[in-house]
């Protein structure tokens, strides 16, 4: 092909035009492209070894050092539900530590973290001179299944449970079932404490233990320092609007036989808007 034939076939790039694609690639070399920002990833808490050696080879048993351990690690929910189910059989020291408790609660609202050291320091003192070597262990199955599913997640469960019952009327009474209920003692506290509102807490055992004239306990917000936790008997005046609680519905047997006394056996059907179970059989 002549050098004549090539001229007439090619079809050269207008000058402006070429230039003007090289503008354009210089300029976009100085674009940074915009990217969403990214999501804030909560790391949950890993289980301390120790306990993680009692749930393998300690049948899921908790004593003493592994309550400790809760304590010293500053999970406070699960090292209060632990010390009141190790006083389960010692009703009197259990009112007493359960009156420290809310009283802690309510005390230095602006300081944090002297309230946290606060705790620290009556589960710590409860534990040591009150949990003795002879105190049957604690099944560990719930704190297990909390660091499984999430401590952050229960806790934010429990947190929002909390403030959906501080938004209802002043004289709905939240009824926490169960010392697994109990968990998120700390948080309806928090809430309810201004104005000041009533919490239930039932214990089934005792309500189903004849010798028992008590089946939980009532705390009053309202009530003076060292006076707001009494013992709830069973023929306690069932109040008009409550919202019972409960933390794991398996076979739904516990909150069925709650659900029978509370009613007085009576063969009412359980309302189910007043009713709030916070994991159905660790699916939810």
């Amino acid at each position: 092909m002549s050098q004549e034939t090539l001229s007439q076939t090619a079809e050269p790039v207008p000058k402006r035009r070429f230039w003007s694609g090289i503008r354009d690639r210089i300029k976009s070399l100085g674009r940074t492209r915009t990217s969403p920002p990214p999501q804030e990833v909560i790391q949950e808490p890993i289980m301390p070894e120790r306990l993680r050696y009692a749930m393998r080879y300690g049948e899921a048993k908790l004593e003493k050092r592994e309550i400790g351990i809760l304590i010293n690690n500053n999970y406070t929910d699960m090292a209060t539900y632990t010390l009141l189910k190790a006083l389960d059989d010692q009703p009197a020291t259990q009112q007493q530590f359960l009156e420290s408790f809310v009283d802690v609660i309510l005390s230095n609202p602006e300081d944090e973290s002297k309230r946290k050291d606060l705790l620290k320091k009556l589960q710590n003192d409860t534990l040591e001179a009150q949990i003795q070597p002879s105190t049957p262990p604690i099944k560990g199955a719930k704190i297990a299944q909390i660091f499984r599913q999430g401590v952050h997640l229960w806790e934010g469960k429990f947190a929002d449970l909390a403030q959906e019952v501080a938004d209802t009327d002043q004289d709905t009474i939240p009824v926490y079932l169960g010392y697994g209920a109990a968990l998120g003692l700390r948080q309806g506290i928090e809430k309810l404490k201004d104005p000041g509102r009533r919490i239930l807490t039932f214990n089934a055992g005792w309500a189903e233990d004849p010798n028992s004239s008590n089946c939980g306990y009532e705390i009053d917000l309202q009530r003076e320092l060292g006076e707001r936790v009494r013992p709830l008997p069973k023929d306690f005046t069932r109040p008009k609007d409550y919202i019972l609680i409960d933390d794991t519905q398996n076979t739904g047997s516990h909150i069925k036989n709650a659900w029978s006394f509370w009613s007085n056996n009576s063969g009412e059907p359980l309302p189910g808007h007043q009713l709030r179970i916070l994991d159905h059989a660790g699916k939810q």
